[in-house]
Parts: C-alpha cells; structure tokens; sequence
C-alpha cells in the first residue's frame, strides 16, 4: 500500500472519538485477538517505538518456515515524522509476499531498531538464514 492508500483506510476509520482513543482500542483488539503489540517510550513519555504483528501476521509468518526476510523503512507516512519499518517474507504457501510486522519508529537509532526487531519474539520459532536490508547504516 501507499502512504496515501494507508492514509485514506484510517481516515475511513474516524468517528466522534479522540485518535488516542481509537489508536488504544485498536490495539487492545490486536492483543485480544492473539497478535502481538509492544511498545517503547522515550523518558518523557512519548513513543520511541511502536511494533504490531496481527494474529494473522504471526501465524502467517510462523507457518511459511521463511529463510529469508526484508527489513525496509517508509518515510513520509505521516505528519510526526515517524517512519514504518516492515518485515516482509514470501510465503511459500500463497507463493506472495506478505507482511510479518509493522513498527512505527520515532527514529532510525540502533536501540529502536534492536527493540523493533527485538519485539518480535515469535521470529525465534524459526529465525529466518537472511536479513536484507535497503541500506547501509555504521552506526547500526
């Protein structure tokens, strides 16, 4: 999906309640659903990291034996500025790419991406034989 494809689907999704609102009851249903939410604050409260896998993105994921991932980052998604990191795998069984998790990061820091990657305890199950990434950062 675009950044303007996502944008619309949320836009979609308003009613007559604050985004904090909606935002805490999305997430609370991703959690009572069997998915996987986790997040990351700065010292003053602010989120640093915010990691999401549906319960279909883990069962997908755990169920393909993936060997090899993709990390990419999108920029420009939104106002605040924080990017969308995916990891995406190509399921064996649908024979299509699909997404394993979805991380909002605040920054491109070591500890968000450690901690993005670090959320995602179910990649233990099977840990994939290759990362790709699209690009090269030292100080990651």
């Amino acid at each position: 999906m675009t950044s303007k494809q996502i944008r619309y689907q949320i836009h979609k999704q308003k009613d007559g309640q604050k985004n904090s609102e909606r935002l805490n009851i999305y997430l609370q249903n991703i959690t009572n659903e069997g998915g996987s939410v986790k997040v990351c604050k700065y010292q003053d409260d602010n989120v640093k990291c915010l990691s999401i896998s549906t319960s279909k993105m883990i069962k997908g994921f755990v169920g393909s034996h993936a060997e090899v991932i993709q990390i990419d980052t999108t920029f420009g998604l939104e106002n605040s500025g924080h990017k969308l990191a995916a990891i995406l795998y190509r399921n064996g069984s649908t024979g299509k790419g699909e997404v394993a998790s979805l991380s909002f990061l605040a920054d491109e820091t070591k500890e968000s991406y450690e901690f993005a990657l670090g959320s995602l305890d179910y990649l233990l199950q099977h840990p994939p034989a290759v990362i790709i990434i699209d690009k090269v950062r030292e100080d990651i």
